[in-house]
């Protein structure tokens, strides 16, 4: 091995100042040695004798941060790397790439893409292409020449590119070398080199040197070992030991089994692969550390740099200072000559004859602020500079800069901060000049928070409120999303609409109810909510819902006894039956998104996209053409249902599908989902050698366009129009080699697709569908803009809006709107329907939106167009010139969709039935191996009370967490929702609310889920892990399609669900219900003066004197809770009190802070003892008569102390009465409350002492109706009904002080419920 000995030091020169070397190359065709600072200077220096430097310029990149007195930039990004060619001289930094001439001349520039650079190297395949990478998503492939950017691949995270013999060598910090194709950049082999990740990669010949970190005990540490592979064999090659770390591995060119190996301490050794004992060990002279390294293509030169910004030049040489020295270069051999400047010499400095006229004199002025004499007393060396006038002027003065460059809208003076309200500036004291003030009440939240800044007149683009709880006004017609500042055709001033901009749902600290989706959609058609899995699919879904045949297919699915738990024509048909019902409300497709993830073919195809999901962008144009593919292939297989096929016979069609649910179909007739979507083609192989012929039919519910190529110069232009397009896909002709099985020779095979039959069109059972799914296939860029694209020259859009078939022999022709006036003649016509876009507008990742074309049957009456845009949860009506206009690449088609629209279809869909079979309220089904009886607390509804419009129904619902909140932390501690927690339903129970069995479930079902329950939220939901496992669970356990179909039904029959916070339940169950349908407690105790909403446990601890939700909540308990306060709002309503009762309500939850106090009140002890009197009131006894059959719980009375409020307590219920035989009870004796100071009442009746008495509660049943006696009161006395719904209240005990407004508000008693009488604190 060669010895190396020190040749020379070049000292950091005068500039720039803190620069250092980071990248350090040998020039292969000059005596040159390049170097690259860490400000990002490039400069260069001459022979080995002198070492003296050449050029000296910026690199390309950022602007320059500060300028040297050479007028050199400074502070720029660093020099990665340097590629050096016989022309010119490429520097890489972070930011992007530049190309000189070795002058120094700037050639070119390119930061296009470039974000993150860290490495190059030229293409192994063209030496005019420079592959670039970095951290950043895709490499860069240049022209070395023009600087051009050829293309991009997607290749995250390439730390280090390296040539590799013919391969493209990259490492990344995963520890993994990637030999890339150099063509497509496709990885053809990988290499774990380091557990720890990368530091270093470098190749020559077959042979890649790496270093890297290693893992011991859970720890990256530096891994001492520099790891060899070889490339012909992706093997590794004996590793070379470096115990002080190596840092930079420099490979010998000329013996490509040596290599340099440097440490950051200075430490270097020479070392041959294979022969490690005969390594040779050096020491650099170096205070800091070295930062670079580098050798030249002899391998006789080293180079070094250090953090201190010097050079380190060592040589093979051993006496540097001989006089061979000057005939040594770094090569070997001489190379380019190197470029100097011309010197300067006494002959070309100019001189100043006697003749010509001496320079003008300047002469300055006292006031200028210099002094004119030595006198310190001078007056005029005391002038101000500012005393100096301003000239006369005529041009603008550079300080006259545009507000548009100091001031843009980002700028606090374009947009200066709100003022300080007068509601703080009038309550802030000063503490050591610094104000102090509470933040008032409706300031609350927005602390330190800066809003959007308010628009001017006439700007455009989408700024309205995004939260309900934010917006300060009703929006005006117009201002939403998509109509503001568009030009033609609804684009921008980029030709990119913000209706097809991604969208996405911002959650509040009031959750997603919060968020205003009216503002995003004004229209009667419904959107789809993001953020679940495999939200992409919503465009197809929409595009299928308004395919009038598919969604009467996916309708009358559901009416069958499908067994399937993930079935996705079930969820399509309650999906399209939600999107019906919601007439322009968001909805979701949770249902739909969970059987999409409980398909294993799904996970294997890699159509399911998880919300989460990081790493490149996807292309979900190509992702959504496979899903639809699978999908309705898929669906197809899920409709073969024998008594639900339209081209079976009337009395198969109209047999009751609950009683032969999974009857398969004969092969000979096609499913309802093959029948709608399936084309039959006949596919037919010859052997062009021996000519034997096979032929076989299938259905293809989808058609890949194919198109035709560019004509040669020899050759007549092909048409490019839709149905040349369509015809040859439809019959594709392709010739192939394979082994024909009747020769047995490897001949050419000619495959020809077309109809089934010549007479496919007219015929009954092989006919065009009606419904033509096509995939645009767009596999290059050239496709879109020769066929696509609009074009001037183009008199109508590439996609026809309508087409025909007519049969010409045995083939067929398609018609165009060219033909339009031979549509008549056509056996088959087709409409547009859909068309799903796929969309990248501006710096927007890729999205799809589907353009659909409303049927007329459901057209909106007002609307400008039928064509309409569904961008998840944004639907605009836009044009039809819009719709099929093609203006850029922001905008590519994925899957377009034509529905049959005449009248020769022999399909009749009507006989499909569309209603779910009532029965199934009144069959027991539970898939539990252990249920228990005794824990069964619903009974099934018999047939004669299977519900019908208009009845009452009770529900409420409990859930479980499948997947917890995605949160951010700030740094202020507070916390930001990105995306809520998954929530489940685990159980729904149905009471009664009418007849003799009111209050009784009917349906409590436990749901049971295949998916991981992450948290049982077992406080809120009363759910314990087991109950929804079918061997552990002891409950009604059912799969989730079976109690959805149940709720369906429910709302279909036209039922009223009665219930609390029903809003959010439906929602997470993912079933939408007519707001006529639904009596929600949560709105009909509430007012709007006061935006608080009451829970149901204080409503019910309050008016009905019960505790609930004490431990875990039980569903039943709270719909019967919810049910008896809808019963006692009717009565309040019906007296007109109801807005009394509302003050008592927030009076009382103020004082409480809207916490009931619990089952136990206070203790007697807390108050004063009280005298009790025993004298009998003189009016005869009272009697209240109940029911004989009342129970023990209803009758029951506690003898605790309780206090009326501001008075005094009243004495202990008495014990429970016996019961009589005619079915009542009398009335209990009532003690008056002798008071310490009894003193009439001034409000008091004359004659009367201030006594009161109180009718026991517990002695009215539920909903009695019952007469009340007439009893002393504050304010006269009254008789009414005190019962279910006409309650009368009155003012119970008197006090010594008469009582304020706010006390008489507690005083009042309420009628009805399970418990009736006045509230008790």
């Amino acid at each position: 091995m060669a010895v190396y000995h020190p040749h020379h030091l070049l000292a950091p020169s005068s500039y720039p100042a803190n620069s250092y070397p980071i990248s350090l190359v040998f020039d292969p065709y000059a005596d040159l040695l390049w170097s690259g600072s860490s400000t990002g200077l490039v400069q260069s220096f001459s022979s080995p004798a002198s070492f003296t430097r050449n050029v000296c310029f910026p690199a390309h990149g950022s602007k320059p941060l500060g300028i040297t007195q050479a007028g050199l930039a400074i502070n720029s990004p660093a020099v990665r790397e340097i590629w050096v060619g016989d022309r010119e001289i490429i520097s890489l930094t972070e930011r992007g790439l530049g190309g000189r001439k070795r002058g120094g001349a700037a050639k070119w520039a390119l930061d296009e893409g470039a974000t993150a650079l860290s490495s190059m190297c030229i293409s192994p395949t063209n030496s005019s292409e420079i592959i670039a990478g970095g951290t950043q998503p895709a490499a860069l492939i240049v022209n070395t020449h023009t600087g051009s950017l050829i293309r991009t691949v997607d290749c995250p995270n390439l730390r280090f590119v390296r040539r590799a013999a013919r391969l493209v060598a990259t490492g990344s910090t995963d520890g993994l070398v990637r030999f890339h194709d150099p063509r497509s950049m496709k990885v053809e082999q990988s290499i774990s080199a380091h557990l720890g990740g990368l530091t270093g990669l470098e190749a020559v010949g077959w042979n890649v040197m790496t270093l890297g970190y290693t893992v011991k005990q859970g720890h990256p540490l530096p891994d001492p070992m520099v790891k060899v592979f070889d490339v012909r064999t992706f093997k590794p090659l004996p590793a070379i030991s470096f115990e002080t770390g190596p840092a930079f591995v420099l490979p010998d060119l000329k013996k490509q089994d040596s290599m340099i190996v440097v440490s950051v301490q200075g430490s270097f050794m020479a070392v041959e692969i294979g022969k490690p004992w005969e390594a040779r060990f050096h020491q650099l002279d170096v205070s800091t550390y070295v930062t670079s390294a580098a050798i030249s293509s002899s391998g006789s030169f080293l180079a070094f740099g250090d953090a201190g910004g010097n050079h380190h030049i060592w040589s093979s040489i051993q006496d540097p200072l001989s006089s061979e020295i000057d005939s040594v270069t770094f090569n070997g051999f001489e190379g380019i000559q190197t470029e100097w400047p011309d010197a300067v010499t006494e002959a070309s400095i100019p001189t100043l004859t006697v003749d010509a006229p001496p320079p003008p004199s300047v002469s300055v002025a006292p006031v200028m602020g210099m002094p004119t004499s030595n006198n310190e007393e001078d007056p005029s060396r005391l002038e101000p500079l500012n005393l100096i006038g301003m000239p006369h002027y005529t041009t603008p003065l550079l300080s006259n800069i545009p507000a548009s460059t100091y001031c843009p809208p980002t700028s606090p003076f374009f947009n200066p901060p709100a003022k300080i309200p007068a509601s703080v500036l009038g309550t802030m004291r000063m503490v050591d000049f610094v104000g102090y003030a509470q933040t008032p009440r409706e300031l609350k939240g927005t602390r330190n928070r800066v809003g959007p800044r308010k628009k001017k007149a006439g700007e455009g683009g989408p700024g309205g409120p995004r939260f309900r709880s934010e917006q300060t006004r009703e929006p005006r017609e117009g201002d939403r999303v998509g109509t503001e500042g568009e030009g033609e055709a609804g684009r921008g001033a980029e030709g990119e609409g913000s209706k097809y901009r991604k969208v996405e749902i911002q959650y509040s600290k009031f959750g997603v109810e919060d968020f205003d989706f009216g503002y995003y959609n004004q229209t009667q058609y419904s959107g789809l909510e993001t953020h679940i899995a495999s939200s992409y699919t919503n465009s197809l879904l929409q595009a299928l819902h308004y395919t009038l045949p598919f969604r009467l297919i996916a309708k009358s699915h559901i009416s069958t006894a499908c067994t399937r738990e993930h079935c996705l024509l079930c969820e399509c048909g309650f999906l399209f039956r939600m999107l019906e019902d919601a007439a322009g409300t968001n909805c979701q497709a949770t249902n739909f998104s969970r059987a999409v993830g409980g398909i294993p073919q799904i996970h294997a195809l890699g159509l399911f996209d998880s919300e989460d999901e990081s790493g490149p962008p996807k292309a979900y144009g190509t992702l959504l053409q496979n899903f639809t593919r699978f999908a309705l292939e898929h669906m197809s297989a899920e409709a073969k249902t024998y008594n639900l096929n339209p081209n079976s016979s009337q009395s198969q069609s109209q047999t009751n599908p609950w009683l032969f649910p999974m009857l398969p179909i004969p092969r000979s007739i096609p499913s309802t989902v093959a029948q709608v979507t399936g084309l039959e083609l006949k596919q037919t192989n010859t052997c062009l050698a021996c000519g034997t012929r096979t032929a076989r039919t299938g259905i293809h519910h989808m058609i890949d366009l194919t198109y035709r190529r560019k004509a040669l110069p020899n050759e007549l232009p092909t048409n490019k129009d839709f149905s040349s397009v369509l015809h040859d896909s439809i019959t594709r002709d392709t010739t192939t080699k394979a082994v024909c099985i009747h020769c047995k020779q490897f001949a050419p095979l000619r495959n020809r697709r077309s109809l089934s039959s010549p007479s496919a069109i007219e015929s009954s059972t092989t006919m065009l569908p009606p419904v033509l799914c096509l995939n645009a296939a767009l596999h290059s860029a050239d496709i879109m803009e020769d066929f696509w694209m609009d074009r001037p020259n183009r008199p109508r859009p590439f996609l026809p809006t309508a087409f025909g078939f007519v049969q010409d022999g045995e083939d067929f022709k398609i018609l165009g709107p060219e033909w339009r006036g031979s549509w008549k003649k056509a056996e088959a016509m087709y409409e547009l329907r859909a068309l799903i876009v796929e969309t990248h507008a501006g710096t927007d990742e890729r999205h799809l939106v589907s353009i659909v074309k409303i049927p007329a049957e459901e057209l909106d009456s007002e609307a400008a167009s039928p064509w309409y845009i569904f961008n998840d949860f944004l639907v605009s009506n836009i044009s039809e010139e819009e719709a099929l206009s093609f203006a850029g690449s922001w905008k590519t088609p994925a899957v377009i969709i034509y529905e049959r629209t005449d009248s020769r279809q022999p399909l009749d869909l009507s006989i499909l039935p569309m209603g779910i079979e009532p029965s199934i309220l009144s069959r027991d089904v539970s898939v539990s191996w252990n249920r228990n009886p005794a824990r069964m607390k619903h009974r099934y509804l018999t047939p004669d009370e299977l519900p019908e419009a208009g009845t009452l129904v009770a529900i409420d619902a409990e859930f479980v967490a499948m997947q917890f909140d995605d949160l951010e932390l700030r740094s202020d501690g507070t916390k930001k929702v990105l995306r809520p927690s998954k929530l489940s339903l685990a159980r729904v129970s149905c009471l009664r609310g009418s007849g003799s069995q009111e209050e009784v479930p009917f349906i409590d079902d436990h749901i049971h889920t295949s998916e991981p329950v992450v948290d049982y939220l077992t406080d809120f939901s009363g759910i314990h892990p087991g109950d929804l496992d079918p061997p552990l669970s002891e409950h009604t356990l059912v799969p989730l399609k079976v109690a959805y179909k149940k709720l369906r039904l429910l709302v279909d029959l036209g039922c009223i669900f009665i219930g609390h916070g029903l809003k959010k339940d439906f929602r997470i169950i993912n079933i939408f219900v007519p707001p006529s349908q639904v009596l929600d407690t949560v709105d009909l105790y509430s007012s709007p003066q006061r935006q608080r909403k009451v829970s149901l446990r204080f409503l019910t601890w309050f008016l009905l004197k019960n505790d609930i939700q004490t431990g875990e909540h039980d569903s039943i308990e709270d719909a019967r809770a919810a049910l008896q306060l809808y019963r006692l709002y009717l009565g309040f309503q019906k007296e007109g009190r109801f807005d009394d009762v509302m003050d008592d309500i927030f009076a009382e939850g103020k004082r409480l802070n809207w916490k009931p106090p619990g089952a136990a009140p206070p203790p007697p002890d807390r108050w004063p003892p009280v005298a009790m009197s025993t004298t009998q009131p003189s009016t005869p006894e009272p009697r209240l008569a109940l029911p004989a059959h009342a129970s023990s719980a209803q009758t029951q009375m506690t003898s605790t102390m309780r206090r009326l409020p501001n008075g005094p307590p009243f004495p202990p219920r008495p014990p429970p009465p016996s019961t009589s035989s005619s079915g009542s009870v009398p009335m209990p004796h009532l003690s008056p409350i002798a008071y310490s100071n009894p003193s009439p009442h001034p409000l008091s009746p004359p004659g009367q002492v201030g006594s009161s008495y109180l009718l026991p509660h517990s002695h009215l049943g539920p909903h009695q109706q019952q007469a009340f006696p007439v009893w002393p009161s504050i304010g006269g006395s009254g008789q009414g009904q005190h019962g279910g719904n006409n309650g009368t209240g009155h003012y119970l005990g008197p006090s010594s002080q008469p009582p304020s407004q706010q006390t008489q508000s507690h005083w009042r008693s309420y009628g009805g419920g399970a418990d009736n009488g006045m509230p008790w604190s």
